[in-house]
């Protein structure tokens, strides 16, 4: 439920009935696994992966048919903001790009630098969060501010 999944008019009653299975169908498909609503070896090991987050990363269906954010061979365009005066801006920007070639390796998409943000998907930004609390749910958590870009 927490992820978006359940939906949160229904009960957690214990059963694997319909509703449970169509919760594990939508978990499939958002994590690009055969959908047949069996809580197999694959979708438990994503569904026991440690996140980062909290926030439910169910997609709303609209009018067109569900998209995902990144498709395995596609290219994802993201940009820079203005860095920080304080960092070396050659080496922030190399290390943001690195970043993004890993993760691009990992999900078999390209990351690549846009010149301008009008066109990217994802957008880096820094901001000083010394500010905010502890238990402010806009703090970095692991993974670091980055991941919540």
């Amino acid at each position: 439920r927490r992820y978006g999944y359940y939906p949160t008019t229904s009960q957690l009653d214990g059963v694997y009935g319909p509703i449970t299975e169509e919760a594990v169908k939508s978990f499939q498909e958002f994590s690009g696994l055969k959908q047949d609503g069996i809580a197999g070896p694959k979708t438990k090991e994503l569904l026991l992966t440690p996140r980062n987050d909290t926030h439910p990363d169910k997609l709303e269906k609209t009018s067109k048919e569900h998209e995902r954010p990144f498709v395995v061979g596609g290219t994802v365009l993201y940009y820079v903001h203005p860095l920080p005066g304080y960092l070396r801006a050659d080496a922030a920007l190399a290390e943001i790009d690195e970043a993004f070639q890993q993760w691009g390796s990992a999900m078999g998409v390209v990351f690549k630098k846009s010149q301008t943000s009008l066109r990217a998907k994802i957008q880096v930004r820094f901001a000083d969060n010394s500010s905010l609390s502890e238990d402010s749910d806009l703090v970095a958590h692991a993974g670091g501010q980055l991941a919540e870009a």
